[in-house]
C-alpha cells in the first residue's frame, strides 16, 4: 500500500509513522476599544514522517529527494483515506550515522517535517 511519495517516487517502505498536522495562520489585533478582531488568512498541512533505519544506498536515494527543499509529496489523508498531493518544503533535516562498520554503513532513525506552501 502506497501512503508516502516525494516526487511521485514511493518512499512509503522506508516510513514507521506518518503525522498529518493543520496549521492555520491569522491575525488579531485589539481596537481601541478593547475588542479584538482576527482575521483568517489560510490553512497549511504539517506532515511530519518517520524514517526507519536505513543502510547508505537507501538513505542516498532519499536524501537526493529531500536536498531539493521544495517537492511534491504525497501522503494518506486521514480524513479522506485516499491519497493528497501537496507542494511542499523541507526547513530542515538531519540524518545521524548509526554504525559504521567496513563497507556497511547504517542510519539511525529520525524524522522529516514538511510544510505545505
Amino acid at each position: 500500500m502506497t501512503y508516502f511519495k516525494i516526487n511521485d517516487i514511493d518512499f512509503s517502505m522506508y516510513v514507521n509513522r506518518l503525522k498529518v498536522g493543520t496549521q492555520h495562520t491569522f491575525k488579531s489585533r485589539v481596537n481601541a476599544s478593547g475588542n479584538m478582531s482576527v482575521k483568517y488568512t489560510n490553512t497549511k498541512k504539517i506532515v511530519e514522517v518517520g524514517i526507519i533505519p536505513l543502510d547508505s544506498a537507501s538513505a542516498a536515494s532519499l536524501q537526493k529527494e529531500v536536498n531539493k527543499f521544495k517537492v511534491k509529496i504525497s501522503f494518506l489523508e486521514p480524513e479522506t483515506k485516499a491519497l493528497k498531493e501537496v507542494n511542499c518544503i523541507i526547513p530542515d533535516n538531519a540524518v545521524e550515522y548509526y554504525t559504521i562498520q567496513a563497507d556497511k554503513v547504517m542510519l539511525k532513525a529520525y524524522a522529516l517535517t514538511f510544510t505545505e506552501l
